[in-house]
């Protein structure tokens, strides 16, 4: 018996119950089947949703969307490491300079 295909979509949102209506319309689906499995807050979200999806550009169904089929614990594991490390580390992207913030 095959093992069913999980895809996640990844991504920033200010607004959940937008981005539920969203992507039910975007994908044919309702939004009882559209799940919120795990968030992290990043003060810099746009540069932490850049460095995550680097990190798991093996696993993106295609360059134009965020959706990925990496196994949900890869997922988890990527984003608590880029977490750990935009909190410990002062990452200033556009000087190219990372600091220690301990």
């Amino acid at each position: 018996c095959a093992l069913p295909i999980y895809y996640y979509k990844l991504g920033r949102t200010s607004n959940r119950n937008s981005k539920l209506s969203s992507y039910a319309t975007q994908y044919g689906l309702s939004k009882n089947d559209i799940k919120f499995l795990y968030e992290i807050e990043i003060d810099d979200e746009i540069f932490a949703e850049k460095i995550l999806f680097n990190i798991l550009h093996r696993f993106r169904i295609n360059k134009y969307e965020e959706l990925f089929n990496a196994p949900f614990d890869v997922i988890k594991q990527s984003m608590d490491l880029l977490s750990n490390i935009l909190v410990n580390y002062k990452v200033e992207n556009d000087k190219n300079i990372i600091q220690d913030n301990k």
